[in-house]
């Protein structure tokens, strides 16, 4: 499966909108959470979503944990990489 069979033949999101998710992702990795928090909380989905967004968000979202856990985003963070 690709990226653009994920849109169901609506258009691609904009810039604006990347940018939302990567600024939200980046918050998931500062803070940690769940994936449950980071798709209802952080991005004010319902239970609705969670089935679309479940395959790539929790892998996602348990990399982003994992790195966390590790120290490897506080270091990135540190040297300016994020």
């Amino acid at each position: 499966m690709t990226a653009d069979d994920h849109l169901a033949g609506q258009p691609p999101p904009t810039p604006e909108q990347v940018a939302w998710v990567f600024h939200l992702l980046n918050q998931h990795s500062q803070e940690g959470g769940s994936f449950r928090h980071l798709i209802y909380e952080r991005m004010g989905f319902d239970e609705a979503a969670y089935g679309v967004l479940m395959g790539q968000g929790m892998a996602l979202s348990n990399l982003l944990n994992a790195a966390r856990d590790s120290g490897e985003v506080q270091k990135a963070l540190l040297e300016g990489c994020l």
